[in-house]
């Protein structure tokens, strides 16, 4: 499987940490290939077997695509590519109801960080999310 995860930024290290271990313990495995992009760039500290770039070059990426944020997944939108896009809902404050079904309008499948963050979901649009995690290591297990 060729995976790419879209952040918003690289500055949230607890995140990129997750992504990191996630990435290094899967790639040659489940995962043929990973990349990383992002819309605002941070120290990384962390030593990832993947490439990391400008959400730009998402116009060169195919494959499963994680992204975590709404405004990352509307961009990944524009992206015409063979890409299957997979939004982690449950890192943002506040999200309308009205831009969640754009989402689901678009056939972007979810998942949830937390139960918390699935009740929210299922509260504003009436759907279950695919499931619950908080690991980025069982994402890749479950949609590879």
């Amino acid at each position: 499987m060729n995976l790419g995860i879209y952040l918003q930024s690289l500055a949230d290290h607890a995140q990129l940490k997750n992504i990191s271990e996630a990435i290094n313990n899967n790639i040659g495995k489940s995962l043929e290939d990973a990349s990383i992009f992002y819309d605002t760039i941070a120290y990384n500290p962390f030593n990832i077997r993947c490439g990391i770039f400008n959400s730009t070059e998402l116009w060169s990426f195919s494959g499963k695509l994680i992204s975590t944020s709404l405004s990352t997944t509307l961009t990944s939108l524009k992206v015409i590519n063979n890409i299957d896009i997979y939004y982690y809902y449950g890192f943002e404050e506040k999200i309308s109801p009205l831009s969640l079904f754009f989402l689901l309008k678009n056939d972007i499948r979810v998942i949830a960080r937390s139960n918390e963050s699935e009740q929210d979901f299922k509260r504003k649009t009436k759907i279950d999310p695919l499931f619950v995690t908080d690991s980025f290591e069982e994402i890749i297990q479950r949609i590879s």
